[in-house]
């Protein structure tokens, strides 16, 4: 029976681990995932950033055209002083268009936060669900590493009895072995899952692991391709490519506008040699010619056309988006239903017969262990199934823009 004890100390020592990590963790739930996701994740301070960068431009705008000028100086005979003075006059709307221009980019800048939020938490959300796998796989195969050992613990036990032979004994020890080995790395993986998790929290691998706390995303039930397809008015991708079209047109009504000259004023004055008081005046009228400008509105038209064919892409594209990834749901969801409902409570049942049955005497090694591993990959198979139908609700609220 020595042997027996050690193999359920081992397994004790497995189960004790996992739960003293589970306790040091932080826990997060799905919603508050999301929530963190749309303010914390780094692309969205980025995109945040490049806001107040657009904002700014606004500013610069009105600077279209040259500054003021103001020259000084004098003459070798005659005048001991000569000054001029140069200002710009805002003719034709040339400032307020290049302004126009750098408000629609701004607008632009602003709905770029609106889509990196919407990445961010398609991103936030599966990465959420993988740590929710690899807690119940661990769970598993910590559970499955227990059910060796006791079937060990039987094996060793029947053959220093006599009932049963050392083949099966050393093969039921090496499946304990392998079970223990699965769920030591079963708990590195969720380690690693963690890890994942909290970069699009933006939280620090200095902090608790996370873990995650209630249950999966589910959509139930799930709606018809029109209904979800009412919500794409909204769609963050949509507001931007319809924004960057209006910045395109803004920028084509700007260089149309710089095509126009530059109209400036020069005043000046000079003193004379002898008495040091002006007697001299002159005014002036100055045109600014962009005559080679034009290459810039092409450019701009060009442009244009670019965006309006990133907008008709983008509503293609969302739109059968939003078909494939109910399609997918509606598969995800049959098969998350039988996994749950009808393979696992079977697979279970026969695994606690088949062992029972063994401890009795009544069963063979071999037969148990198919049952026990029939067991174990149908829990494994539901789990999964579970996040993938978790994933495809994810999907298709990315692919509508919102939560339906």
């Amino acid at each position: 029976m020595d042997a027996a004890l050690r193999w359920m100390v081992m397994v004790a020592v497995v189960l004790a681990t996992a739960s003293e990590a589970r306790a040091q963790t932080d826990s997060v739930t799905y919603a508050q995932a999301m929530r963190e996701a749309s303010e914390r994740a780094p692309q969205v301070l980025q995109s945040a950033a490049r806001v107040d960068v657009a904002r700014a431009e606004v500013g610069a705008a009105g600077n279209v055209a040259p500054n003021a000028r103001l020259s000084l100086g004098t003459t070798a005979h005659g005048a001991r002083f000569v000054g001029s003075f140069y200002v710009f006059l805002p003719f034709f709307g040339r400032r307020d268009a290049s302004r126009d221009a750098a408000e629609a980019q701004a607008d632009v800048a602003a709905d770029d936060v609106d889509v990196a939020r919407l990445d961010a938490r398609l991103a936030a959300s599966i990465a959420w669900i993988d740590l929710w796998l690899a807690e119940h796989e661990a769970s598993a195969a910590a559970e499955a590493s227990e059910r060796r050992a006791r079937l060990a613990a039987a094996a060793v036990a029947s053959f220093e009895t006599g009932s049963a032979s050392r083949l099966d004994s050393l093969r039921v020890r090496t499946e304990s072995a392998r079970a223990r080995a699965d769920a030591a790395a079963a708990l590195e993986l969720r380690s690693a899952a963690s890890a994942r998790l909290a970069r699009w929290l933006d939280r620090t691998a200095l902090e608790a692991p996370l873990a995650t706390d209630g249950e999966l995303p589910t959509l139930d039930p799930i709606p018809d391709v029109d209904a979800l397809l009412a919500h794409l008015e909204t769609h963050p991708v949509f507001v931007r490519v319809t924004a960057a079209e209006a910045a395109s047109r803004a920028v084509v009504r700007w260089q149309r506008r710089s095509l126009l000259p530059i109209v400036g004023v020069q005043v000046g004055t000079s003193a004379s040699q002898r008495s040091g008081s002006p007697n001299e005046y002159t005014g002036a009228l100055l045109l600014d010619l962009p005559i080679f400008a034009g290459p810039n509105l092409h450019r701009a038209r060009a442009l244009t056309e670019v965006a309006d064919a990133d907008g008709t892409a983008a509503e293609s594209a969302v739109t059968l988006d939003v078909i494939e990834s109910r399609a997918r749901l509606v598969a995800a969801d049959l098969r998350a239903r039988t996994f749950v409902t009808e393979v696992l409570p079977v697979a279970r049942e026969a695994a606690d017969l088949a062992a029972t049955a063994y401890t009795a005497g009544d069963l063979d090694l071999t037969t148990t262990l198919a049952a026990e591993q029939a067991w174990l990959d149908a829990r494994v198979s539901a789990d999964r199934a579970l996040a993938d139908r978790a994933r495809a609700v994810a999907a298709l609220q990315h692919a509508i823009g919102s939560t339906p």
